[in-house]
This record gives C-alpha cells, structure tokens and sequence, in this order.
C-alpha cells in the first residue's frame, strides 16, 4: 500500500490546485450557463455575490473531496493503470456526492417531518432543471478537477 509520504511531490501539487481549479470551472460553468439561459428559474441573479457564494460553496466542498479523490486514487493506483478516462470518471462521480448527500439529506428531513411531503422535495432546487443542473455542475466540475490532476500528477509520471 502507497503510504502519502511516497507520493511524489507532483501529486501533492495536483492535490493542492484541485480545489481552486474546481472553483474556476464552476464559476466559469455557471456564468456559461446564465448566460445560456439554461439555469432554472429562482436562480440566483448574475452578480457579484451569486459568483462569490458559488465559489464559496464550492471551495468548502472541494477540501474534503479532494481528500475523498487521493484515497480514491492511491487504492485505484494500486490495482490499475491511473488513465485519464478512469480519472475523469472518478471525478465525474466525486463531483456530484455532494449533491447526492444533500439531496439524501433534505428527503430525510423531509420525511421526518412529513412522510407526505416527498412531492415538495424538488422543490428545494427548483424542480428537474435545477436538479439536472446541479448534477452538470457536479460532472463538469469533478471531471474538469481530475483533468487537471491527471495532467499535473500521472501523465507527468507518477509511477516512475
């Protein structure tokens, strides 16, 4: 097993740009899309403050996740080849837990509230739009994040 002090010092160089790197993506992915029309309505106006609150969020989740990425990655190294394709879908996948927590997590509440609440529950991210464009949000910023370390950490030789 690959203990973190062997990991070359160009892993821990992606690790460190992860999380700026799925801030800019997200923010860059939001303003595209508001400028699209393709974000739900209730979407929060284009301004200022509706970038830094995105940006804000996503560098909260983006910490954890990336620690939840290097374990990924240390246990999928040890079993196969790390190759972009299996990198961005483990991003893929690691970009949008977090909404699946929440989701999870507003069911619940929601459950124990009122068990005949559940058809009020979309409503919390305004409906199948906004859910679907959370989840865009989640692959593009993820799979965007593993690109990223791809380039930085394995292509520039992580198992030499």
């Amino acid at each position: 097993m690959t203990s973190l002090q062997g990991l070359p010092p160009r892993v821990w160089v992606g690790l460190i740009v992860v999380p700026p790197v799925a801030v800019t993506i997200a923010l860059v992915t939001y303003d595209a899309l508001w400028h699209l029309g393709l974000l739900p309505d209730g979407a929060p106006i284009h301004s200022l403050d509706a970038a830094a609150s995105l940006g804000l969020g996503i560098a909260i989740i983006a910490v954890p996740m990336t620690v939840f990425a290097l374990a990924a990655v240390v246990w999928l190294s040890e079993r196969v080849e790390l190759s972009l394709r299996t990198l961005v879908l483990l991003g893929a996948a690691l970009g949008n837990v977090p909404f699946a927590v929440i989701v999870m997590g507003i069911v619940f509440v929601q459950v124990i509230r009122d068990p005949l609440a559940g058809a009020t529950v979309a409503s919390n991210w305004y409906g199948l739009s906004g859910a679907v464009i959370r989840i865009l949000l989640g692959l593009i910023g993820g799979a965007g994040s593993a690109t990223v370390f791809w380039v930085v950490a394995v292509r520039s030789g992580w198992r030499q």
